[in-house]
């Protein structure tokens, strides 16, 4: 929802700093509505003001935080689904440079007996994939 249509549904003009509150409450909270979630936060403006709304803007917060935190975690449950893939389809070749890699990076003192190791996965394991493996490490 824009602002101009949260003025006009509420028939006043509210200041940019209060419509950032507004907005990120009716993004994120929990309890408003995907569906009628406009009506619900117009009001909840018009019957409390933005008092209310203020104190709604700590959970929206966290409910902000706590989504990005599980669209990463399905970010990586998608990699292990790839991976797993791979494997079914019988190719080790990534889950062998991983395992490699960690060996590896374990093993280096240095930076440069990290890039001599990056040298030898690449010619081990192929630049494409060694690039992917070194790329989650560094």
């Amino acid at each position: 929802m824009m602002k101009e249509e949260f003025e006009k549904i509420v028939g006043e003009t509210v200041s940019n700093e209060d419509y950032d509150v507004v907005e990120t409450v009716y993004i994120w909270h929990p309890s408003i509505s995907e569906v009628s979630g406009k009506e619900q936060i117009s009001s909840i403006y018009r019957q409390f003001g933005m008092s209310v709304i203020h104190d709604m803007l700590e959970t929206a917060t966290y409910a902000e935080e706590l989504d990005a935190q599980r669209r990463q975690l399905m970010r990586c449950v998608d990699e292990i689904d790839q991976r797993l893939c791979k494997l079914r389809n019988g190719d080790l070749t990534e889950e062998r440079c991983r395992k490699d890699a960690d060996k590896l990076f374990t093993k280096s003192q240095n930076t440069q007996e990290w890039e001599l190791a990056k040298a030898f996965l690449c010619d081990k394991y192929g630049k494409e994939i060694a690039d992917f493996v070194i790329k989650e490490m560094d």
